[in-house]
């Protein structure tokens, strides 16, 4: 299972699709967020985000796209992510 991915930042479009997993750096750590996580607003902390877009890719230690980013806020529901971001 994927979940639907935004990833924006003021005036820019930057991430958009369905992924497996989401890497995110939250103010208290890295936090991975999948299909059918609890709902949650994250505070994101100056660090990098990393997508795995699919489940075969969950094994590699290299993410499928990265972004780094000095801070933000992600909305979290069972079935989507919604990123805003300062890069």
């Amino acid at each position: 299972m994927q979940i639907k991915v935004n990833i924006v930042s003021p005036g820019n479009v930057l991430y958009e699709g369905n992924v497996a997993l989401l890497v995110l750096p939250g103010k208290e750590g890295e936090l991975g967020i999948m299909h059918m996580h609890e709902n949650a607003i994250i505070q994101l902390t100056n660090g990098r985000i990393r997508i795995f877009a699919t489940a075969q890719n969950l094994n590699n230690t290299e993410p499928d796209y990265a972004l780094d980013i000095v801070s933000g806020y992600a909305h979290v529901t069972g079935m989507a992510c919604s990123v805003i971001v300062n890069v």
